[in-house]
């Protein structure tokens, strides 16, 4: 098996490589073999001495833990067992979880530092008060009077005075005179019939309203016929109680 060389001083502590080698064989952190990381743990320890580097105590307390968790998995399982030998492998993936925990934060806090280390703020400016804040007593008829003008100022603003006034004028048509103009018209045209058109005199709108109204009172009633020649052309009315030859 390929040594795993590497320096010391490239570790915080023995945790510190547990995880590098866990992370290197791509180990599930609650799932690691004790067997590889044990033989893993050892060859990085023999190099260290190789190279004539003086260990840290705490690397080596944490090889013979190791080799305490690998020896006993090769020994048979003993019926009985302490409960501190049954938990010593859950302790040690414990501590490992919680150390990489610790980890993570740290890098996040490393890097929010070099982030805002640089930055500068300005303390915050407490203003003094520029007059002593009293209590404002109103009287109940003051404050009825101030809503009262302020309702006031919004119907002035909201008024139609400003509305140009329009002056109706009453219609001088109306249907019964035409009725009879109608009537009167017929008795005296030959052969009893006369054009729409001729029944209106000023050809204002009033007028012509008024005087359709009255045709058609006067062909409801049965008192005349009405035609035309062709499409759009001008109404012929006639006398009904003539007939039309």
């Amino acid at each position: 098996m390929q040594s795993y060389q590497v320096h010391i001083n490239d570790f915080e502590g023995p945790m510190d490589l547990l995880l590098t080698l866990i992370r290197k064989n791509e180990m599930d952190i609650y799932d690691v073999s004790i067997s590889t990381i044990t033989t893993q743990y050892l060859e990085t320890i023999r190099s260290w001495q190789a190279m004539d580097l003086s260990v840290a105590s705490a690397f080596i307390v944490m090889a013979s833990r190791l080799i305490a968790l690998k020896a006993k998995r090769l020994l048979p399982r003993q019926e009985v067992e302490t409960a501190e030998e049954e938990d010593s492998e859950a302790l040690l993936i414990q501590q490992l979880a919680a150390y990489q925990l610790y980890k993570a934060a740290s890098f996040y806090l490393e890097r929010e530092f070099s982030r805002y280390s640089g930055a500068v703020y300005r303390d915050p400016i407490y203003l003094p008060l520029t007059a002593e804040e009293k209590a404002v007593s109103v009287e109940a008829e003051a404050l009825a009077a101030g809503y009262q003008r302020l309702m006031d100022r919004w119907r002035e603003d909201h008024s139609f005075k400003d509305v140009p006034q329009t002056k109706l004028v009453q219609d001088p048509y109306t249907t019964e005179e035409q009725i009879a103009r109608i009537e009167t018209a017929l008795t005296g045209a030959p052969r009893q019939s006369v054009a729409f058109s001729q029944i209106v005199r000023d050809h204002q709108t009033g007028e012509v309203v008024t005087s359709f109204l009255a045709v058609l009172e006067l062909f409801k009633t049965g008192r005349i016929t009405t035609r035309q020649r062709r499409r759009f052309a001008d109404i012929l009315i006639d006398n009904r109680r003539e007939p039309h030859g």
